[in-house]
């Protein structure tokens, strides 16, 4: 027997005594009945594309036919009834297929597979498949799927100049917030010729970022010569005499995509239309950002040009712009331009805001909460005018893009509705990666890092970060409000703050600080100024410029006999109860060994000191701490010491370095006949003499394992015990 399906075949073969011959009388096809219960398709698929989803499935093997249901945005539910005869299926979305469940019936048959068309872009959809078998149907298999995202990607000029046919152009504008990868979807410009229905096709390459300008042009020569650079692309369909439709399709040419934006009409001449262009350019309005299928004059400039006056890669925005009068909301999102002007008023950012283009601040506050704002883009930078103690922006964090290596940005910012107090930043130069931008947030209390002794200072810090800027040699002013002064304010400096490292103008000359640039303050019009600055952090205003207790100039040590005098200088210290001298074992273990009283505050010169009279021997690593009166320990840099103990001069004497893993041998000369290091194990251990002069022979053991070896010297004097 065999068979597939509801086919069973039947072969009866007869057979003689020699059981050598068969003899085949006939096939008997028995033919398989489902009965009542339909069994449910496979492998149901759905692949979405732009507008569209093609749906496929393996057919039941019992069922008179299956039903789909197609339904946006969430699972279908409940189950079809009936004989099916009160199901009616169209492919076409928004066509006249049986409601079902919010959805709608797009297919009926005994078919495998199935294309629904007019479906919303960037969209999920839901596809469940039953199958029938008189009145009885399965449970159902459901999928999803999505369609494409189509972005806002629009015509924005096109070009007929009077004076030259080989500077004719089409300006393509991507006003999304997105790259569009041309390669992702088809994407064709398209031309017919005075509305005949002949089409002439290309198909863009590459990819565009926001804000980024596509200008195909007739001529690349012609063009170049007109407008001082090269188009993006040359295509000989773009040679539009003014009365010829411009059209641009996603997923396919005019035959197969889908129509996004257009200028003109499709199937008319423009020959004495409102849309015709001929010897003149016609330019989008900048507000508007999204495609539209359907030219609309009231979206259009036309007017009467020679090539001079045409904008190639110039279209302003397709961002809106944002007019503030009175108290209101910014909705978050992206905006060619905003104005703010309007007396006492208050404009609150709903969620993070993009201002591509300009932001005047000419009366009125922007309150960002926690929320961020970007000025510019990679493309280009925001314009700011204004800015004043009545009109600034604060709360959040402002990002702008720099795409000016030696420009001045200005952050108009402050931390309250009564607190103005802006940044600017002053490039003399710098190395900009795509996207640069620096970020600035401000806060209305004292430097996070400043310790308890620095008591004049400014309650007021910002955070300025940048990212994508390399090489950058800038000015800073940091304005400051009078209640944000502590101490005294004429002594206050900038400082700033970075991976445990504090700097300070270069007037300091503070060996605990690193110093660069020169700073100062301008009490008469509170602000703090600082040049030649190399890298950004947290800045601050401290009391002469001293985030740290004590200005150290000088810290050294000095063999005295087998004894360290450690000496130190300082030029002036604040609060300095006194000072801890450590010793630093091969661990980094600190131990105290000694203390010296301080001067508490002063501005005059000190010298220090402090005998070491039991140092190791071999490398001493010695640090000092400078305790405050209230407490607080701030340590100092770590200085090194080598010991070498004082022994006959026949006397053999070695010793193990820490430091740099090497053992030493003094007083060895040519009187050492044999020299073994062995491991506790007895093996003879490798070694490689690494130095040798009249004091020492120097052998690396970088090369062994930590442990306990055994060093093994015959020479003509008796070794001592090491």
């Amino acid at each position: 027997m065999s068979g597939t399906g509801n086919n069973l075949y039947i072969i009866v073969y007869g057979q003689n005594g020699a059981d050598a011959e068969k003899h085949r009388f006939d096939n008997v096809i028995v033919k398989g009945v489902c009965g009542l219960i339909p069994s449910e398709s496979s492998n149901l698929t759905a692949s979405g594309s732009l507008n569209t989803a093609a749906i496929t499935w393996n057919a039941p093997d019992c069922a008179d036919e299956v039903l789909i249901v197609a339904k946006l945005a969430s699972t279908i539910s409940g189950t079809p009834s009936g004989d099916g005869t009160a199901y009616s299926a169209a492919s076409d979305f928004s066509g006249a297929g049986t409601a079902f469940d919010g959805g709608k019936v797009i297919y009926k048959g005994s078919g495998t597979n199935v294309t629904v068309t007019n479906l919303t872009s960037t969209s999920t959809y839901f596809y469940k498949i039953w199958s029938r078998t008189g009145s009885n149907w399965t449970t159902g298999i459901e999928i999803n799927s999505n369609t494409s995202y189509v972005p806002k990607f629009i015509i924005s000029e096109v070009a007929d100049p009077s004076d030259d046919i080989n500077a004719r152009f089409v300006e393509l504008f991507n006003a999304d917030s997105v790259d569009i990868n041309f390669s992702d979807l088809d994407y064709y410009i398209c031309k017919e010729t005075n509305g005949g229905g002949n089409f002439n096709c290309t198909q863009l390459s590459g990819s565009l970022a926001p804000g980024g300008t596509y200008v195909v042009a007739n001529n690349s020569t012609g063009f170049n010569t007109q407008f001082g650079q090269n188009p993006t692309g040359t295509f000989s369909n773009t040679a539009g005499n003014g009365d010829d439709a411009y059209a641009l399709y996603i997923g396919g040419d005019n035959t197969t995509g889908t129509l996004l934006d257009i200028y003109g009409v499709i199937g008319q001449d423009g020959s004495g239309q409102t849309w015709e262009y001929e010897d003149k350019r016609a330019y989008r309005d900048s507000n508007l950002a999204s495609p539209n299928g359907t030219w609309t004059a009231s979206e259009w400039t036309i007017a009467g040009s020679n090539a001079a006056v045409c904008e190639p890669f110039k279209h302003a925005s397709a961002y809106p712009q944002a007019t503030f009068n009175s108290s209101a909301t910014l909705v978050g999102g992206s905006y060619g331009s905003v104005i703010i002007n309007g007396s006492s008023i208050a404009i609150n950012a709903s969620s993070e805001t993009t201002i591509r283009n300009s932001i005047a601040l000419t009366e009125g506050l922007l309150n960002l909460g926690s929320n961020n704002l970007n000025l510019g883009t990679a493309a280009g930078n925001c314009t700011l005018s204004g800015g004043s103690s009545s009109s600034y922006i604060f709360g959040g964090t402002v990002k702008s893009f720099v795409n000016d290596s030696s420009a001045t940005y200005t952050f108009p910012m402050g931390t309250s509705s009564t607190e103005y107090s802006p940044v600017s930043i002053d490039f003399n130069s710098s190395t900009l990666a795509s996207g640069a931008f620096i970020a600035t947030t401000i806060s209305d209390e004292k430097h996070p890092n400043f310790d308890q002794h620095v008591t004049s200072y400014l309650e007021r810090n910002w955070t300025i970060e940048a990212t994508g800027i390399t090489n950058p040699v800038y000015a800073i002013q940091l304005n400051y409000v009078d209640g944000d002064v502590v101490g005294t304010e004429s002594t206050i400096l900038p400082v700033k703050y970075a991976v445990g490292n504090w700097t300070a103008p270069g007037e300091i000359g503070n060996n605990n600080v690193d110093t660069v640039g020169s700073g100062a303050i301008n009490t008469a019009s509170n602000f703090l100024s600082w040049d030649s600055l190399n890298s950004f952090s947290i800045f601050g205003g401290a009391g002469n410029g001293t985030p740290l207790p004590i200005e150290l100039i000088a810290f050294e040590g000095k063999k005295m006999n087998e004894n360290v005098l450690l000496t130190w200088e300082t030029v002036s210290e604040l609060n300095n109860d006194h000072f801890i001298v450590e010793r630093i074992d091969e661990n980094d273990s600190a131990q105290s060994i000694g203390s010296v009283p301080g001067n508490g505050t002063s501005n005059e010169m000190h010298n220090y000191s402090y005998m070491d009279y039991n140092p190791e021997i071999g490398v001493n690593y010695y640090r000092l701490s400078q305790v405050d009166y209230n407490g607080f320990i701030n340590r100092h840099e770590v200085i090194a010491l080598e010991i070498v103990p004082k022994i006959n001069s026949n006397e053999i004497f070695a010793y193990f370095d820490n430091n740099s893993n090497q053992l030493k041998i003094r007083n060895c000369e040519s009187s050492i006949e044999k020299l073994e290091i062995l491991g506790i194990n007895g093996q003879e251990v490798e070694y490689l003499i690494s130095g040798f002069n009249d004091e020492f022979l120097e052998i690396d053991l970088n090369h062994i394992d930590h442990g306990v070896y055994f060093l093994s010297l015959k020479s003509e004097v008796e070794a001592p015990k090491t």
